[in-house]
């Protein structure tokens, strides 16, 4: 079994293909229905299990034919196409659907963990604001940005790739 979940793990990661967005998206090129990507599993001695990418890819990854129906493999950067592992993760339904204030917003609510990944610059006009994290301000504090002269140790860009916890730059 472990060669199934080794080679299909393979087979969707390789029919991907890098995305420009600076998270490190790998965006399914395969099959869709709807705004998802979708991955057919054929398990040796089991029926054919058709499943989203992104799903597919964890079950892979964890070595299991079936995740909790009431659990949902959510993506933190919010592209629906996505297979990155490292984007993934598995949450309830209810925090997943949580995540699409933040997706809406652009800009992550931090009432879920782990954080939403972002890389956004929102405008008007010619004013540009760009959103950072802190990693010691309350949830609700607005921040200053750097572009304004403010840079204390504690306020970072928003993340441009997502590693455990961490804030790559």
């Amino acid at each position: 079994m472990d060669n199934f979940f080794d080679r299909n793990f393979t087979e969707i990661t390789e029919n991907s293909e890098a995305a420009n967005n600076g998270l490190g998206c790998l965006i399914w090129q395969g099959g869709m229905k709807g705004a998802y990507g979708v991955k057919k599993l054929s398990p040796p001695g089991h029926k054919q299990l058709v499943r989203t990418a992104h799903r597919a890819l964890y079950m892979c990854f964890t070595r299991t034919l079936e995740l909790p129906p009431d659990m949902d493999a959510s993506h933190l950067c919010h592209e629906n196409k996505c297979v990155n592992i490292s984007h993934l993760v598995l949450e309830d339904h209810n925090i997943n659907m949580g995540r699409l204030e933040c997706r809406n917003n652009g800009v992550c609510s931090r009432k879920h963990e782990p954080l939403c990944m972002f890389r956004y610059v929102k405008y008007t006009n010619k004013l540009y604001f760009i959103y950072f994290e802190s990693t010691s301000a309350p949830r609700d504090s607005v921040l200053i940005p750097e572009v304004l002269g403010y840079s204390p140790s504690n306020v970072r860009p928003a993340a441009y790739e997502w590693s455990s916890r961490s804030l790559d730059f």
